[in-house]
């Protein structure tokens, strides 16, 4: 190369910058009371703004436009799904949508960064790609809608106590109280291809065991799917209940309204779990996840004792919850008739309890 030979100046990032800029308006508003709430709380739930920043860094430091559009596109949605505005999980939108990455950078390949034409034709197909994508998942379309389940049903049999192991591989799992108590267990259950669900059923001194778990399918994106592979499985709100739920990847809604509950155990790999506490009882409970959101709804008389260990993960706490350390105390725990002590572990993505 000659002294006269003209080259392009390497643009400095703006990746740093504009991070440090946000969190200094953040913390500001935060000050002035602008900003209600948990201040880390909220940074975590604004981590989607770091995807759009990448994507306006590229567009500035000229490293592909059409995988720009993709970054800053998934951050606007994820941002949105953070702050309850899209009607899907943000893991639903995860692994709904990273195909369309593949995408974005093939476009950018094949010349997204030196032709303004196919950095246009790969931009606008990038994010028809995503909001056709988002209205799948959301609007519950013909491919979207649940699969035909297989009733199942177990009869109490006299038994005055019981445990309930449920472990779908991937999908949804709704768990409610029935209305009548002559069956422990009374719901329906749909699997994926080459998935088989299994139950074993005995019963000893009074206790009834039940275990329903699924075993073996495909699933290319679990929780994009979860309106076909749905578990709604009532229990008896007559027999106190030992609870041990498990999910491989997908979403669960737990809801314990009107059950008795002797002790409770959720677990979720990858997704996301709903807890709502019964309004009555005094038992333990723990809840994990690897990946995802765990989310615990303390009904009206219902005191609480979470140990939180959140890793990487984020807490979010009603106002007057008494934190010491990783333990939040609700206001009327000590002495309370009705209680729960509940043990979360969340290694990423948030822990979040709120009151009904």
């Amino acid at each position: 190369m000659t002294e006269n030979t003209p080259h392009r100046r390497r643009r400095v990032s703006l990746f740093f910058p504009i991070v440090l800029i946000a969190l200094g308006l953040v913390f500001l508003l935060k000050n002035m009371n602008v900003l209600q709430g948990d201040t880390w709380s909220l940074i975590i739930n604004l981590w989607p703004v770091l995807l759009i920043v990448i994507g306006i860094d590229q567009i500035w430091r000229r490293e592909g436009s059409v995988g720009a559009v993709f970054w800053i596109a998934a951050g606007v949605v994820f941002l949105l799904s953070n702050f309850g505005y899209l009607n899907i999980s943000i893991w639903q939108a995860i692994f709904g949508l990273w195909p369309v990455l593949l995408v974005a950078i093939g476009f950018d390949i094949l010349g997204g960064r030196r032709s303004i034409w196919v950095a246009l034709v790969g931009g606008l197909v990038v994010l028809a790609l995503m909001a056709g994508s988002l209205y799948v998942m959301g609007a519950g379309v013909q491919s979207g809608q649940a699969l035909p389940g297989q009733q199942v049903t177990q009869p109490l049999n006299g038994a005055t106590q019981a445990r309930v192991d449920l472990a779908p591989a991937a999908g949804s799992m709704h768990v409610y109280a029935l209305s009548s108590g002559d069956n422990l267990v009374d719901g329906t259950v749909a699997t994926g291809t080459g998935e088989v669900a299994t139950r074993e059923v005995s019963t000893s001194g009074g206790t009834m065991v039940f275990s329903l778990r699924s075993k073996g399918g495909v699933y290319f994106f679990p929780n994009a799917s979860q309106g076909r592979y749905n578990w709604n499985i009532g229990l008896s709100p007559q027999v106190p209940i030992d609870l041990r739920t498990a999910i491989g990847a997908g979403s669960m809604d737990i809801d314990l309204s009107g059950l008795q509950i002797s002790n409770l155990q959720v677990d979720v790999a990858v997704g996301s779990a709903t807890v709502t506490l019964p309004e009555k009882g005094r038992f333990q409970a723990k809840m994990s996840g690897s990946v995802g959101q765990l989310v615990v709804v303390v009904p009206r008389g219902m005191q609480v004792r979470i140990q939180a260990n959140n890793g990487l993960a984020g807490v979010s706490a009603p106002a007057g919850y008494q934190q010491q350390g990783k333990v939040y105390t609700s206001p009327g725990y000590t002495g309370a008739e009705n209680a729960v002590d509940l043990e979360i572990s969340q290694a990423i993505g948030q822990i979040v309890i709120r009151e009904k």
